[in-house]
């Protein structure tokens, strides 16, 4: 509601006519980043979770990614859907964003990536 206000949106039409403006300052990675970051924090169940569920984050990355690179997101869902069905923290969250914007083959296993994105690329390469 805040943010409705802020942008001085009272009614659904200018709600539909600031969706186009809003989703074009998306396209920097620093709104982008803003935008994904708190995303996490809106799809929680409660303000004081520190996590959100695989099942959650599974639905979200989707919609969050549209129209975004994230060329092996299939699989990354799939792996978190399947495999690996634990919570999403959000270091996992915010880790993953930097995640979508490598290839698998630039993958570095020696850098500080989350447990669970090494085991995603593990996983990937046994198939």
């Amino acid at each position: 509601v805040r943010g409705l206000l802020a942008l001085r949106i009272d009614t659904i039409e200018k709600l539909k006519g600031a969706v186009p403006v809003l989703r074009n300052e998306l396209r920097t990675s620093t709104n982008f980043r803003s935008f994904y970051n708190f995303v996490f924090d809106w799809v929680r169940e409660n303000p004081q979770a520190r996590y959100v569920s695989a099942e959650t984050a599974c639905v979200m990355w989707p919609i969050v990614f549209e129209g975004r690179a994230f060329p092996h997101q299939k699989l990354y869902i799939d792996f978190f859907t399947n495999v690996y069905k634990k919570t999403i923290s959000r270091d996992l969250w915010r880790q993953s964003l930097d995640f979508s914007q490598i290839s698998l083959d630039a993958y570095d296993p020696t850098s500080s990536w989350p447990t669970a994105i090494d085991e995603f690329v593990e996983w990937q390469k046994s198939k």
